[in-house]
């Protein structure tokens, strides 16, 4: 008679995961650091949700989309993206696969972002997909404030009677 202690990952398919992997944190930062004496210690700087212009098309400044997953096992591929409320697609990171032996360990997934265009203020989705299906979303915010344009000299006339 033999026990079987832990069973292959091989043949756990997708609906077979002791605990479905989910998301343990999401954010949005400016810059991601590695500490070089211990890689799994990361350092997040510059988080936000959002950015304030006065132009537009607004050219987005460097950053990086970072999730950390979790409480499962098996061999999962995530990918982020990001949409404006209206449903426009900005941008698709590449598909990356990741594989969580046991539900103790963790995968954290780190996309940079650069090169996109917002074309409209308003709400937008940065969005995590993992094997396809939607796990998470955070909001981005792109807040437009006009340029303070110069008043002419009839507008402070006018003002000042």
């Amino acid at each position: 008679m033999g026990i079987e202690i832990f069973q292959s990952m091989d043949n756990i398919d997708k609906g077979d995961r002791l605990m479905d992997v989910r998301p343990l944190a999401f954010l949005i930062c400016e810059k991601v650091l590695r500490d070089i004496m211990n890689p799994n210690k990361l350092s997040f700087i510059g988080t936000f949700s959002g950015f304030t212009t006065r132009t537009l098309p607004f050219p987005c400044p460097p950053m990086f989309l970072v999730i950390q997953y979790g409480l499962g096992q098996g061999e999962c591929t995530h990918h982020f993206e990001i949409h404006h409320s209206t449903g426009q697609s900005l941008f698709k990171s590449p598909d990356h696969k990741f594989f969580l032996d046991n539900r103790t360990v963790s995968h954290t997934d780190i996309a940079g972002v650069e090169g996109i265009f917002f074309s409209h203020p308003g709400l937008y989705w940065v969005r995590s997909f993992l094997d396809g299906e939607l796990k998470s979303e955070v909001p981005l915010n792109i807040n437009y404030q006009p340029p303070d344009f110069p008043r002419s000299k009839k507008e402070e006339k006018a003002e000042q009677s």
